[in-house]
């Protein structure tokens, strides 16, 4: 009777075989390298992820330690409040006065914000110094040339430049004005200034 048994014992690999080990190998090496690259982008994702969330707590953190933060508020500004060359800033959403401070030159120049020069609904013109002088068309101005004696003063004016012209008598001059933003300063002649103020047409203070 004849017994068997196996034992492991020292073979000669053979050319087949050896390059089989080397394809298997080869394989194991790629996926080894895989896994190792899907960890470092998988744990820099976590770091990042980690990193987000550490700045949302610290912010959050900081907004209820200071109990405040800041936002975009709507505020209105007050030109030559509280006094003439100040401008007050006030919140629309609290009424509270939030700055005052100096008006910048260009504030200063502006005719909106400091409600000078034509005010054609009115018939005015508003000099810088707040003098007023009444303001006519040039069909308007022919009409009130039948009734006196005017002395051109100056013509060739923007709105601009004429505001801070300071005419001798504002109380007999006038402001003629046409397209193209151009205006022409008159006055009345002495000998005509009677006349013109009975008329009452030609006068506002």
């Amino acid at each position: 009777m004849n017994n068997k048994l196996k034992l492991e014992l020292q073979c000669i690999l053979t050319i087949e075989e050896k390059l089989a080990i080397g394809k298997a190998l080869a394989a194991a090496q790629q996926k080894q390298s895989e896994l190792k690259q899907r960890m470092k982008e998988s744990a820099a994702q976590y770091k990042a992820n980690i990193e987000s969330e550490q700045s949302t707590i610290d912010e959050q953190a900081q907004r209820l330690q200071l109990g405040y933060e800041y936002r975009l508020i709507e505020c209105e500004v007050k030109y030559h409040t509280p006094e003439e060359g100040k401008k007050t800033v006030v919140r629309l959403d609290t009424g509270v006065v939030e700055t005052v401070k100096n008006m910048t030159n260009d504030e200063l120049q502006d005719l909106f914000i400091n409600g000078i020069g034509k005010k054609e609904d009115e018939h005015i013109f508003i000099f810088r110094d707040k003098r007023r002088c009444q303001l006519v068309t040039p069909e308007e101005f022919k009409t009130l040339q039948a009734s006196g004696k005017f002395a051109k003063i100056g013509d060739g004016y923007t709105e601009k430049s004429l505001v801070d012209v300071k005419p001798a008598k504002i109380d007999i001059a006038l402001v003629v004005y046409y397209a193209g933003d151009t205006y022409e300063l008159w006055q009345f002649e002495k000998a005509a200034e009677t006349k013109a103020s009975a008329s009452g047409k030609a006068v506002q203070k």
